[in-house]
């Protein structure tokens, strides 16, 4: 899995332990409050936030102690995903950081 946090210019790209369901992680989730979910996954907290049964966001903290947050925008239902759509181009100038499993 790759980070990208384009305030630092850096990409850290982290190994999966073992094979990571996000569709099981996200099954897995219980109800906090209206809106958001909590699921562990690995040992980890692993916070989902919706808007009318749409994911906007998933937060959770990384091996090197950092707050991650996913934010999913312009969300489409049941369209087709290319594989070019799922490939990180890191921009030139980029550090890239080799970090721990998740």
């Amino acid at each position: 899995m790759i980070t990208y946090d384009p305030r630092l210019k850096q990409a850290t790209m982290t190994p999966l332990s073992g094979s990571m369901n996000l569709l099981k992680i996200l099954k897995m989730g219980q109800k906090v409050k209206e809106g958001l979910y909590r699921a562990s996954y690995d040992k980890k907290d692993i916070f989902i936030a919706t808007q009318e049964g749409i994911i906007e966001s998933i937060r959770y903290t990384d091996p090197l102690g950092g707050n991650v947050t996913i934010t999913f925008d312009r969300v489409e239902k049941e369209c087709a995903l290319s594989d070019e759509m799922m490939t990180f181009a890191p921009p030139k100038g980029t550090t890239i950081i080799q970090g721990g499993g998740i």
